[in-house]
Formats: C-alpha cells, sequence, structure tokens
C-alpha cells in the first residue's frame, strides 16, 4: 500500500452547479497543502492545478451505488441535502480512499478554511477521536471505533438506519454529539468555528442558540461575542478583530463558516487577506492596518457589520419594546 504523505484528508461529495464562492474554498485548500481534499462531484472543477486537491467525477447514483454497497442497506436518496445525514458514515463509505491517513474529515464547501494543521497542532488533535460538533468541518480518527461511531445506539441517539430516507435529520450534529457524550469518547468541545449567523450584525453561534437547537443545559464552549466585531481572513488565517475597552484585538479560528452564497468584491480570489460582511452583502478587500487601530476599526464596523453605539441599540431596543407592547394592547 502507497501511504499518502499527508495526515488529513476531507471527504466532500457535491451534486450540482458550484457556487461562485466556492473559487474562495477553493484558495483557501490550496493554501493547505498538508491537506487532501477530496471532491466527488458532477460538476466541472477549475482549472487551477493542486496537488492537495484530489477531483473525483461522481453522480448521486454513483454514491446511492456506493453507499449500499459499504453499509448493505438497500436506500435511494434523491436531494443533495439528505447527504448531511450520510456524513458520518463517510469513513465507512470512502473507505478505499483513505487508507494510511491518520484522520478524516467532513464538511461544507461554504467555508474558509484557516491554517488547519496548525490549528489542530495548538489543540493537540491526537488526544481525541473526534474534533469539533458541526456538521461543517469536522474531525474523526481512522480507527473502526471512532469511525464506526455513526453505528452505536445510545438512549438518546438514534439507529442510523432509521434516518437513511426521508429528510434531512441532522444526524451529522445531533444524534453524533449524543454518541460521542454517552460513549466517553475523547471529543475536542473547545472553539474551533467562527460560525457565523446573520443576526444582530453579524455574530458567532452563542450557547444560548445551541441550548435551543439541542434542548440541552449544557453543550459546550463557544465563542463570546462582541458588540463591535469584525471577521477577516488575514494571510491565510481566521481572524476575529473586536473592541475590548479602548483597545483592538483579535483571536483565531481554524475556518469560518458564513452559510449564505455572497458575492465575491475582492479585487484577487487567490487572496489570502479579505473581510466578511452581511451588512454589506459578501467579501471585501481590506486593509489590515485599518483594523488595528480604534477610530478606524470603529469606523469598518459601521460599515461592515451596521453596529450602532450601543447606547443608541438600547434605546432603538427599548422603543421597539414600547410599541410591541402598545400595539398588543391596542389588539386587545
Amino acid at each position: 500500500m502507497v501511504f499518502p504523505m499527508n495526515k488529513f484528508a476531507v471527504i466532500l461529495p457535491y451534486f450540482g452547479k458550484l457556487k461562485p464562492s466556492f473559487a474562495l474554498w477553493y484558495q483557501s485548500a490550496k493554501r493547505n497543502s498538508d491537506v487532501d481534499f477530496f471532491i466527488f462531484s458532477d460538476d466541472t472543477p477549475l482549472d487551477i492545478p493542486a496537488e492537495n486537491i484530489k477531483w473525483i467525477p461522481f453522480t448521486l447514483k454513483d454514491f446511492n451505488n456506493l453507499a449500499v454497497q459499504k453499509l448493505g442497506i438497500d436506500f435511494t436518496i434523491t436531494k443533495p441535502y439528505k447527504l448531511c445525514d450520510f456524513k458520518p458514515m463517510y469513513g465507512v463509505i470512502f473507505e478505499d480512499y483513505l487508507k494510511g491517513y491518520e484522520y478524516w474529515a467532513f464538511g461544507d464547501l461554504d467555508v474558509v478554511y484557516g491554517k488547519i494543521t496548525e490549528y489542530l497542532e495548538r489543540i493537540k488533535y491526537h488526544k481525541y477521536y473526534k474534533i469539533n460538533h458541526a456538521g461543517h468541518f469536522c474531525f474523526i480518527k481512522n480507527i473502526p471505533d471512532a469511525t464506526e461511531l455513526f453505528k452505536t445506539h445510545t438512549s438518546d441517539s438514534r439507529n442510523y438506519y432509521d434516518i437513511l430516507e426521508g429528510t434531512n435529520a441532522a444526524f451529522d450534529e445531533y444524534d453524533l454529539m449524543f454518541k460521542t457524550r454517552a460513549l466517553k469518547i475523547p471529543f475536542y468541545d473547545g472553539t474551533f468555528a467562527a460560525d457565523i449567523i446573520n443576526e444582530k450584525g453579524m455574530q458567532c453561534v452563542n450557547n444560548k442558540l445551541m441550548k435551543q437547537l439541542f434542548k440541552q443545559k449544557n453543550t459546550f464552549p463557544l465563542p463570546k461575542n462582541y458588540h463591535y466585531q469584525l471577521f477577516v481572513t488575514e494571510n491565510g488565517r481566521i481572524y476575529r478583530y473586536y473592541r475590548r475597552g479602548f483597545k483592538v484585538k483579535r483571536d483565531e479560528f481554524c475556518y469560518i463558516h458564513y452559510r449564505l452564497e455572497l458575492p465575491i468584491n475582492v479585487s484577487d480570489t487567490a487572496s489570502d487577506t479579505y473581510l466578511f460582511s452581511f451588512q454589506e452583502k459578501g467579501f471585501w478587500d481590506v486593509d489590515v492596518a485599518s483594523l488595528q487601530k480604534l477610530r478606524p476599526f470603529m469606523k469598518l464596523v459601521r460599515k461592515y457589520n451596521n453596529r450602532k453605539p450601543l447606547l443608541v441599540e438600547k434605546f432603538d431596543a427599548g422603543i421597539n419594546m414600547l410599541k410591541r407592547i402598545f400595539k398588543k394592547k391596542t389588539n386587545e
């Protein structure tokens, strides 16, 4: 057997027309030359050579046939979105592509990566069988106990064969997390992603939201949000700049997940430095020096993140609350 030179492989089936933002995903993946990406797709690849990005012509029918063969259960999926439930099973379905890798991962294409292996080294990845809770980028140790975790059953999780057909059941996040905890699988649950939602000026997914989603009192550590913050790629790394007192600080993530398809306004998609915004709709060139000083930073926040001064936002929130109360009493 010829072993791969890299330790990490990412499995990414995608069926249908690739979105324009794929160009940014492609460049961020290309920069991570020490990670191999396997894309199984029926679309045409970009004409950009990258040794670590493996393009395998594949259809949804091909996926069904391979999955039925590897899982030993007869089923058919008709919509690509249903693939989310199969992500934990990729280690078995695509096992022939994963021989020799230390870890494999499943994920999405609506992300931009930072320095993946550096981040994994920082969190001492080798201690864990599973890294990250989210379906948009999750690493699994390439050993049977971890790769076949989806087959196990616990009191608060479903059997995998019960969700093979039908609509998306979020098996890659809810159930895999419940199985991991119940079986005490070594699991990294610390900060990993800047998982962005278009809520209150573009915030990271927080514990309040996760508790609502998973209906549990205890979730896992998630990034704290700041009233003034911006998310950027800078020299191929993912940073969040934020105001703390009278200073601008920053923290780093492994990747950013942006969920919505947005226009690319950067002058060069191969650039490794740009800003991400819901407010101004898309990805923008940015002068990093302007992020590091308070006044220019605040100006950028108000433009790209739609944040008013905190007292103004509190006043507006109070007015809106009074309007709702008045409307309710009027209706009564």
